[in-house]
């Protein structure tokens, strides 16, 4: 194994292995609320301080894209901190887990989770409710917000009944979030079906044959990504506007499928200028790279389970605005 920064990151790796196995370890032993909903507001915030961290990182790599040097050392810590942000979202979900196990052996009954109806087959009624149930599914986070301040202020104020009254509606506002998610996910596939919407094209390589061509390629490409990630919530706009009128309405949702195309492809070749850089960045012993992806892997999954998509898929190159893109 390589020594240094090398080493450093192994160590890193298995530090948070072993966080998150000592929260799933808890789940086995008797652990009351106000520990599992510590350890719930803790890797809330020490995700949303990896999330920070990689912003910083992309800022510090365009900063030094004529350094050679400089530069070499930000596109490290970018991966490291993306790295970083991956596991956090582990710790977070297992975290959670932990949490709602405790409070449902302390009486909490949620209700069966209520799935979408049919969707009726017509373009107007599938897109007029496809926007409803986006809206509650984007308010609904702040549902969620609010009661995770909740909790981290019963657990300052030492209150055990405020305590259990807020993981209760933290855990109904998820669901909450969850059946809208589910909606407009059930409305978006009859939308694509009802115009035939077929997704074309391939992502592209960046060019180029150094560190600095890449990073430059990664920065340029996410510049897109955000324009094209507005773009599509503009077209979102637009189905709304135009549920009145048939055809125009039949336009706005083509472009609307196009468009999440794109960003679609977009989101692969930001993939693909991140491999392009580690792999010119070179220095990773192969064992710990088979660890990381792993990691990462175990991220994405959790990520893709997970109703809190909002900020930090933008701060990791990813949006809710692909799902069922590809």
């Amino acid at each position: 194994m390589n020594g240094g920064p090398e080493m450093r990151r192994t160590v890193w790796a298995a530090a948070a292995l072993a966080a998150v196995a000592s929260l799933a370890c808890a789940g086995a032993r008797a652990v009351d609320l106000e520990t599992a909903a510590d350890a719930y507001i803790k890797a809330c915030k020490d995700l949303d301080d990896a999330l920070d961290k990689v912003k910083a990182d992309r800022a510090s790599m365009e900063a030094n894209l004529s350094n050679a040097d400089a530069l070499r050392a930000e596109v490290a810590k970018f991966f490291r901190d993306r790295f970083q942000a991956h596991m956090g979202r582990v710790e977070r979900t297992a975290a959670r887990k932990l949490m709602r196990k405790v409070a449902r052996g302390m009486g909490y009954d949620p209700p069966e989770l209520k799935k979408p109806s049919k969707p009726s087959g017509n373009l107007v009624l599938d897109a007029a409710e496809y926007i409803e149930a986006w809206k509650e599914w984007k308010s609904s986070r702040q549902q969620v917000r609010d009661a995770e301040k909740a909790i981290e202020d019963a657990l300052n104020s030492g209150d055990s009944a405020a305590l259990m009254n807020a993981v209760e509606s933290y855990f109904d506002a998820r669901r909450y979030r969850h059946e809208a998610r589910l909606m407009w996910q059930s409305r978006l596939k009859a939308m694509k079906k009802a115009v035939g919407f077929k997704g074309t094209g391939s992502p592209s390589a960046p060019a180029g044959n150094s560190l600095a061509d890449f990073a430059a390629a990664y920065l340029y490409d996410r510049d897109e990504w955000k324009t094209l990630s507005d773009k599509v919530d503009d077209d979102r706009d637009a189905i709304e506007a135009n549920l009145g009128d048939e055809n125009a309405l039949w336009n706005a949702v083509v472009q609307f499928f196009v468009d999440r195309r794109l960003l679609h492809l977009k989101t692969r070749e930001l993939a693909l200028d991140r491999k392009a850089m580690r792999k010119e960045l070179g220095g990773y012993d192969f064992g710990f790279r088979i660890r990381e992806k792993f990691f990462l892997k175990l991220g994405e999954a959790f990520s893709i389970g997970s109703v809190d998509k909002d900020e930090e898929q933008k701060d990791l190159d990813e949006t809710i605005n692909t799902v069922g893109a590809g």
